[in-house]
């Protein structure tokens, strides 16, 4: 009986929601960066996240991070992003970046 007690509570916990899912406990997002690690065709198969995250999240600034400018085009000018930040290249453009991200609160 105690054993489930204790497999409800961890179920009903938003640190053991089921894979995939998201929770609204957290309300005080403000900025979300999703990053897409390849070309285009993640770009693409990150949309439903992306369309999942706008529904969760509405007043939340999401910016999607790739590697192109190109891999940022299925979803640029859409109402799914805010911003679209193509990766440096070089290790010391990539410093300053990772400073422009930490101000940026992601």
């Amino acid at each position: 009986m105690e054993t489930d007690r204790m497999s409800n509570a961890m179920n009903e916990s938003p640190a053991h929601a089921p894979s995939g899912s998201i929770t609204r406990s957290d309300r005080r997002l403000r900025t979300i960066l999703a990053i897409s690690v390849s070309g285009i065709g993640n770009t693409i198969l990150a949309t439903p996240l992306l369309e999942t995250l706008r529904r969760h999240y509405p007043g939340t600034k999401i910016d999607l991070l790739v590697w192109s400018r190109a891999a940022g085009s299925p979803v640029e000018g859409g109402p799914l992003v805010n911003r679209i930040l193509v990766a440096p290249r070089r290790l010391t453009e990539w410093i300053a970046f990772m400073f422009r991200l930490r101000a940026e609160r992601y």
